[in-house]
């Protein structure tokens, strides 16, 4: 509910915005679940004479592009976002230990991430080679050989805890 903060493009009913790389898509209905109330499926136009970034003559551009995943098909994991391991500029530079200056909040770690399934088969590949050619010096690979910009988030690695049903980024 509510106003969206001033400049932010949210999809709402009767909306439209642009999918990144895709089709411009007007929201019809959300359908919810009837004990939480929570969105389980948007129900959609999609405008075919949009697609790769074209307006057609005579409509208004749109000013909200969002980036998502397909859930049924994408692979889940947890993902370990990181933010300032310090909470001053200059850790220690006032109490003289840079312990003191550590932000305790710099780690916030997010469940059922659902990421494209490419980079789910991307993961188990890296697993597989670790676990079939440990130590092996022909072709060095570690864990972190494997890394994606999540948009908008950052940066992030295959973790050395991930298990092929339990991905960590």
């Amino acid at each position: 509910g509510g106003r969206p903060p001033e400049g932010f493009k949210r999809f709402l009913p009767d909306g439209k915005v642009r999918l990144k790389y895709a089709y411009v898509i007007s929201c019809n209905e959300i359908i919810r679940d009837p004990e939480t109330n929570e969105p389980v499926e948007l129900l959609c136009t999609y405008y075919p004479e949009t697609r790769a970034g074209n307006t057609p003559e005579g409509e208004a551009r749109v000013k909200g592009i969002i980036q998502w995943v397909e859930a049924s098909s994408g692979t889940r994991c947890k993902v370990m976002q990181y933010d300032r391991l310090f909470k001053t500029e200059e850790p220690g530079k006032e109490s003289g230990d840079f312990l003191d200056d550590i932000n305790e909040e710099s780690l916030t770690i997010l469940h059922n991430v659902i990421l494209e399934p490419s980079v789910g088969a991307d993961a188990v590949t890296i697993i597989d080679k670790l676990s079939n050619n440990p130590g092996s010096e022909v072709e060095k690979i570690y864990h972190s050989s494997l890394a994606y910009q999540f948009e908008r988030s950052g940066y992030f690695a295959l973790d050395s805890s991930s298990k092929v049903d339990d991905l960590v980024f």
